[in-house]
């Protein structure tokens, strides 16, 4: 981090670094150390979040650096592991001898003795491949082509985080996993969220959503902490565009800035970096130029304030580190199908040219040409932004993508011209030297799936190219004469979606769960993996999350599990294939293969326990082995048994048994929902538990009111009593005041008009239903309490008052900035509620008065734009089509499917074709990989509520998690309306 001329605060007290050491050491470095933050303050090293100076900093919107930062920049942090024992290049030349001496005389001792020597040293472990749990959402090849990066994304488990993978190209094996990366790498179609620094010592993520952050490829630990990183985009909901610069300790990154040359260039070395650069105050180190130089401006920049120089899609840095060099594309936003391409200074932050392109473009590796689409291919001049070249290249067209490769000194493109392109052109590929065309390939590319991977990739060399074909096949090209051979053509996975070509001559056809690692020159098959790949049988230490990471699948049929110290369960007859995916790993960098011996495979937990002693955590496996039970036979499926609805209400109350007071909102409506449906199904025991349940005195009271109010009017008066009394509700009305939430006073002040009104108290009943009413308004969302006053009031056959609250008056919002009709989420339950109860008088009453209001705001908006010079037909025109608007969508399209619900409480009948339908899905879901089985399961479940099959319900409800409201808690409310209702909408 440049430190020179920066004004800086030291914030707090960091531990073992006294403040004067800090300011001693900051000082060396050229910066400035004042005492307190001020408008002249660059940034602040604080050591945590809180404290004036922190206060001050944050009122500036000034870049706040954590003690870790701190640290890195005075050099107190360790570097990286870059093996400073020298030992790479020697284990890579011994590797390389062995090699061919088993291809000579196959394994031998000296294979052994070396493998013996490898295992003797430090920070040497077995490792399996299988580290990702989700697909592949990026990836990216070392600058020096030796290893790839393989990023995904989180699965159910968020809090478990996504997985970076390192592999070795010429060993074709997984050589380091960097687990529980927060919020997962990268982002469902986004380019880059994977760069590596030109040094290959760093790696470069987007990551979280919106952080970026650098990581150590190569780091011991397993688990995904940062380097370094930062959050500069003020909570964005995507990754940003950005990139890394070739140092690897500084990023750009396209956020919000209050420059005309937007984004900012932030020091990524050691710490986290916390700053909302779109309000930090201008000029600062970080931001680029204020202003756009005068002849780049446009007459859009002059009329348009917030006009400004901003990153959409792709931006790089020079080899050198001095400019950025990036690519707007109109063709995603609707803006035609042009672009823009322009530099950057990094020095200065101002633009260095500035020029209209195609809406497809591309920058050559040695920063000298920019290839785009504009009416054919086209060049532009790097350094100046002006086109060059002589030769017409407008017959070029259907080209979907421009790959840049080197041939010594002269950068060389490859246009790919993909089948079926709008453009109608023959498919191939167009080769391009220093921007003149030199031939065409007679190949057919496919469409990638990828981000970060297509169908073309050049040698290092640059004298030969791969390309994945129409029929699922890689073809290997010479391209170093003046007519272009095909050398060879190679199978890949049919999941294959592009292909990658590293040092080494290794090709890698890469899928979004597949890796085939291959000889380019000869096609052999270095690796070949599939993920996620989920084995029927029992895993060898299952059901102990501990293990988890442990575990992989050898096989579609087989389980398998690995120890770092060389220890493998596997069953009888398996070892030889363990090498076809098992390596030991040197320095989280070399693989060596495990066939050359120190392997020990045993056939179980016990085994393994004991070969552990004390390595790996050997206790817990011993722990885990003595406490294991034999497996048992799956039963068949789906459960048989005499489960009722009522077991799916306990289901759904002990889901919320233990769930965080943060979801304390969810959780008492919809123990209060489920309270009242067991009432209204007479189940009283079952209604009681769950009213005693509800968190808040306020939705308890109310969740009792309730219950009475329904068994009260099915005749039920003696238990109608006793509900009224399960909350204390005597106790909170004696009080005096009302001890709940404000916001809760319609709502609970309805419950108990109702409740009085059903027990036959009508002047209380009158009392509290006034009070409902007066509470109504004002509320961002009238609505929903409007609609807990007219349920209360229909439920207990006060339906004239109930048609009051939705008159003219009802539908202006007070004030205008208030919903003026109700949401969908809070109208479809009363309007189902309404056909399940036979008022059919009042649902279409409801929906007129819905229909009128709305037709007669869209008329008076009509009229407001309407100057009194204008045709009143053109009114009357325009009425007609917001009736028949309203008519279809905002009323009578939510309401139309409703009217048919079934109006029944109990479940209906089971079909044997539904139990059919039923395993054929479970069976499915067995097949699908652990970390994405939530949402297939809900579904599952929603199946079974909906014919009626409650032991099945039962049973993948308890295969959910319960530590989050969305997952088992929401399963188990949405099958009880199911079960109960036939609709996944809240019963009312």
């Amino acid at each position: 981090m440049d430190l020179r001329g920066k004004r800086i605060v030291l914030a707090g007290r960091f531990g073992g670094l006294s403040k004067g050491e800090a300011k001693r050491g900051l000082e060396e470095l050229g910066a400035r150390v004042s005492a307190a933050v001020s408008g002249r303050t660059d940034f602040v090293f604080a050591h945590r979040a809180e404290g004036r100076e922190i206060e001050e900093a944050w009122k500036r919107n000034l870049p706040i650096f954590d003690e870790r930062a701190l640290r890195g920049v005075l050099g107190y942090q360790e570097g990286f592991d870059d093996d400073r024992s020298g030992r790479e290049p020697d284990l890579l030349a011994l590797r390389s001898r062995l090699l061919e001496v088993e291809r000579e005389r196959g394994i031998t001792e000296e294979h052994r003795a070396a493998t013996r020597e490898v295992r003797a040293m430090d920070g040497v472990r077995l490792r399996h491949p299988y580290g990702h749990q989700t697909e592949f959402l990026a990836s990216a090849l070392s600058p020096c082509g030796r290893y790839l990066a393989t990023g995904s994304w989180v699965g159910d488990d968020f809090d478990a985080g996504g997985t970076l993978q390192i592999w070795e190209l010429a060993a074709g094996r997984c050589v380091n996993v960097l687990e529980r990366i927060d919020g997962g790498v990268g982002w469902p179609d986004r380019e880059r969220t994977i760069q590596w620094s030109a040094d290959g010592r760093r790696i470069g993520l987007a990551y979280s959503t919106n952080m970026v952050g650098v990581f150590d490829p190569f780091s011991p630990l397993t688990y995904g902490r940062p380097v370094a990183e930062c959050s500069v985009t003020d909570g964005a909901s995507r990754p940003p565009v950005w990139a890394l610069a070739p140092d690897g300790r500084r990023a750009f990154v396209a956020s919000g800035s209050p420059c005309e040359v937007s984004g900012c260039v932030v020091p990524l070395e050691w710490g986290e970096l916390m700053w909302t650069s779109g309000q930090a105050t201008a000029p600062h180190p970080f931001l680029l130029a204020e202003r756009v130089r005068e002849d780049l401006r446009t007459e859009e920049m002059d009329e348009y304030e917030e006009e400004a120089i901003r990153v959409y899609d792709w931006v790089r840095w020079s080899r050198d580190g001095a400019r950025l060099q990036a690519v707007n594309s109109w063709r995603d936003r609707n803006w035609g199908d042009g672009g823009q391409a322009f530099v950057i200074d990094v020095g200065s932050g101002q633009l260095g040219w500035l020029a209209e392109i195609g809406g497809l473009a591309a920058w050559s590796p040695d920063d000298r040409l920019l290839a785009h689409d504009g009416n054919g291919l086209r060049f532009l001049d790097a350094s100046t932004g002006l086109p060059i070249g002589g030769e017409d290249t407008a017959g070029r067209e259907g080209v979907s993508a421009l790959l840049w490769g080197m041939r010594g000194d002269t950068p060389r493109l490859a246009a790919v011209v993909r089948e079926d392109n709008d453009a109608g052109a023959e498919p191939g590929v167009l080769v391009y030297d220093d921007g003149r065309y030199r031939f065409r390939l007679d190949v057919t590319p496919v469409e990638t799936g990828l981000t970060d991977v297509d169908t073309w990739a050049w040698a290092p060399s640059g004298e030969a190219g791969a390309c994945l074909t129409g029929e699922g096949r890689v073809e290997v090209w010479s391209l170093a004469d003046d007519e272009p051979r095909r050398l060879r053509t190679l199978d890949a996975p049919s999941a294959t979606a592009g292909v990658l070509w590293g040092a080494d001559d290794v090709l890698v056809a890469v899928g979004d769960t597949t890796l085939r690692f291959l000889r380019a020159g000869s096609g052999e098959v270095l690796g070949d993996f599939a993920f996620l790949r989920e084995p029927q049988a029992p895993r060898p230490l299952e059901g102990d999350d501990q293990f988890d990471a442990h575990h992989f699948a050898l096989d579609d049929e087989t389980w398998c599990a690995t120890f770092p110290s060389g220890v493998v369960i596997a069953p009888d007859g398996r070892r030889g294939t363990l090498d076809d995916v098992l390596a030991w790993t040197v320095g989280q960098r070399l693989a060596w293969p495990v066939r050359w011996g120190e392997l020990d495979v045993v056939p179980d937990a016990r085994t393994a326990g004991e070969r552990l002693g004390d390595r790996d955590d050997g206790w817990a496996v011993r722990a885990y082995a003595e406490q294991a039970q034999p497996a048992e036979e799956e039963a068949s499926w789906p459960p048989n048994g005499a489960a009722t609805v009522e077991d799916v209400a306990r289901a759904a109350l002990d889901s919320v048994a233990d769930l965080e007071s943060r979801w304390g909102v969810h959780v008492s409506e919809n123990l209060r929902l489920a309270a009242r449906l067991c009432a209204r199904r007479g189940a009283v025991t079952e209604a009681a538990a769950l009213v005693a349940a509800v968190p808040g005195l306020g939705e308890r009271v109310a969740a009792s009111a309730e219950v009475t109010m329904v068994l009260a009017r099915a005749g039920r008066p003696d238990d109608a009593r006793a509900a009224f009394a399960l909350a204390g509700t005597k106790a909170a009305l004696d009080a005096g005041t009302d001890p709940w939430e404000p916001h809760e006073t319609a709502r609970v002040s309805a419950a108990l008009g109702g409740a009085y009104q059903a027990l036959g108290d009508t002047a209380r009943a009158d009392a509290w239903f006034d009070r409902a009413r007066a509470a109504i308004e004002p509320e961002a969302n009238p609505w929903q309490n409007r609609l807990a006053v007219i349920w209360a009031l229909t439920e207990c056959r006060r339906e004239d008052e109930a048609r009051e609250l939705w008159g003219p008056d009802a539908w202006e919002p007070k004030p205008p900035r208030f919903a003026s009709e109700p949401s969908n989420s809070y109208a479809e339950p009363w309007l189902l509620y309404l056909a399940r109860t036979g008022r059919h008088a009042l649902y279409d009453e409801f929906l007129t008065a819905w229909e009128t209001a709305a037709v007669r705001r869209h008329a008076r908006s009509r009229a407001e734009l309407l100057g009194p010079g204008e045709e009143e037909d053109a009114q009357d025109d325009y009425l007609r089509t917001v009736i028949a608007r309203v008519a279809t969508k905002n009323v009578r399209g939510l309401a139309g499917s409703l009217r048919p619900a079934a109006e029944h409480l109990t479940p209906v009948t089971l079909a044997e074709t539904d139990i059919a339908q039923l395993t054929a899905e479970y069976d499915e879901l067995l097949r699908t990989p652990r970390s994405g089985r939530a949402r297939p399961t809900d579904l599952l479940i929603q199946r079974a509520a909906r014919c009626g099959h409650i032991g099945a319900v039962l049973d993948l409800l308890g295969r959910l998690s319960a530590d989050d409201f969305n997952d088992r808690p929401h399963s188990a409310f949405t099958a009880l309306w199911l079960a109960t209702t036939g609709q996944s909408t809240e019963p009312w």
